[in-house]
This record gives structure tokens, C-alpha cells and sequence, in this order.
């Protein structure tokens, strides 16, 4: 069976500045394993990163919003 690719290393949304809560901290802490199960539902890298990333995406939103 062929290796899973790696997910990219996550880019610490707001990490310097501590601009996000505890939540999307976790969030952005599980971006690894949404990568990995978005590669099995899609079977490419690119595909499985752009649903990473715009889970991410949502995440900050709905944390900005309330």
C-alpha cells in the first residue's frame, strides 16, 4: 500500500501574536489528521490540502464572529 502524504506544516494562524482562542488553537492542532482524512476521501494532496485549508478558514471566521 502506498505511503499517505504528509500534511504541510500548519502556518500557526496568529501564533506570534496569540490572536486566536483556545478553540481554533485545537482546530489548527487537528489540521494533520483532517489532511490525512480528506487525502482518503479524495485521493490527491492538493484536493485533501485545500479542504484543510478551508475548514481552517471557517474555523477563523466563526471564531471572529462570535
Amino acid at each position: 500500500m502506498a505511503e499517505e502524504p504528509q500534511a504541510p506544516p500548519s502556518t500557526r494562524l496568529g501564533e506570534e501574536t496569540g490572536e486566536h482562542d483556545d478553540g481554533l488553537s485545537a482546530f489548527v492542532g487537528v489540521r494533520p489528521r483532517l489532511f490525512g482524512i480528506a487525502y482518503r476521501m479524495f485521493g490527491s494532496a492538493a484536493e485533501a490540502e485545500d479542504v484543510a485549508r478551508r475548514l481552517v478558514a471557517v474555523a477563523v471566521y466563526e471564531s471572529e464572529s462570535g
